[in-house]
């Protein structure tokens, strides 16, 4: 049958930013208290556990420290997710259309991956650095989210705010072509396995998602500390010239396994946060398609 053009159908052709948007907020409500604990681990130059940075936090500065900087990656992250979701599935329509296939191979899925990855660095990167200054700040210099950003763009310009982008860049480029061909790889063998069972098949990203999140955090773990440290460096007197100067630095005075600190928390926080996100994106974009292909064929 053939589509009617109607204005609505704008949202139909959107679906996967609409639902990566979706799933973008639903990940920051469940993931940042983890993430919270996670850049204080990394940041601290003294080994700390995650019950003693639990408890430091809770004491010193209350319950509502888990959100602290939380506005930054709920207005942005729906922005990202929704450009993270919406360029990988749209790359592979088009190679799909291009190569006239209905699965693309591994290397096909990996560019998927590495597109996504560049399109998110972009907005990724300013968001963290202000979000990790945020989290990390123990007294009252910036009063929200937005004076923070507006503080730092007046005396260190678009320089200031991406800060720590070659980092973010490295992050974003090989994490986002592990978690998309793993998750993909994945789906397809569930698809699969249980095509005969709808309600096993509906809750298939909860466990394909919550393992791709932890393939890419397994990934990129050292490099994202080496990122939070430079993004929470000071401006006026930096300690670290660079990411090299960085690394250098912290295997000097820390050694190599301090580019692991706060692992343990970020991993047992990228289960629940991206199996969830994942299902949220899922379910979205299948309503969307249920809705407009029902009131538009």
């Amino acid at each position: 049958m053939t589509e009617i053009q109607t204005p609505n159908s704008l949202v139909y052709s959107l679906r996967d930013y609409i639902a990566g948007s979706i799933g973008g907020i639903t990940q920051v409500l469940i993931g940042q208290p983890f993430d919270t604990i996670k850049v204080r681990m990394q940041s601290s130059v003294t080994k700390i556990s995650i019950s003693e940075c639990i408890k430091d936090l809770i004491r010193n500065e209350g319950i509502f420290a888990f959100y602290k900087g939380v506005a930054s990656p709920l207005l942005c992250m729906s922005g990202i997710v929704s450009i993270q979701f919406g360029i990988f599935h749209n790359s592979m329509r088009m190679f799909k259309e291009h190569y006239k296939v209905n699965e693309l191979s591994i290397p096909l899925l990996a560019a998927c991956g590495t597109l996504s990855g560049i399109g998110c660095s972009v907005i990724v990167g300013p968001m963290e650095h202000i979000r990790i200054k945020m989290q990390l700040m123990k007294n009252k210099m910036y009063k929200n989210t937005i004076d923070c950003a507006i503080q730092v763009f007046k005396q260190y310009g678009i320089k200031g705010l991406y800060k720590g982008e070659v980092a973010t860049i490295m992050r974003e480029i090989p994490g986002e072509v592990v978690y998309f061909v793993y998750y993909e790889l994945q789906m397809r063998y569930l698809r699969k396995r249980y095509q005969d069972s709808p309600t096993i098949l509906k809750y298939c990203p909860l466990f394909a998602g919550g393992i791709a999140g932890l393939v890419f955090w397994g990934a990129i773990y050292p490099i994202d500390t080496l990122k939070s440290r430079v993004q929470g460096d000071s401006l006026s007197e930096p300690k670290y010239r660079s990411l090299l100067d960085a690394y250098q630095k912290t295997v000097k005075n820390e050694g190599f396994n301090s580019l692991f600190k706060g692992f343990t928390v970020c991993a047992i926080r990228s289960i629940p946060v991206n199996a969830f996100g994942f299902l949220a994106i899922e379910e979205t974009k299948k309503l969307i398609e249920r809705t407009y292909t029902k009131s538009h064929h």
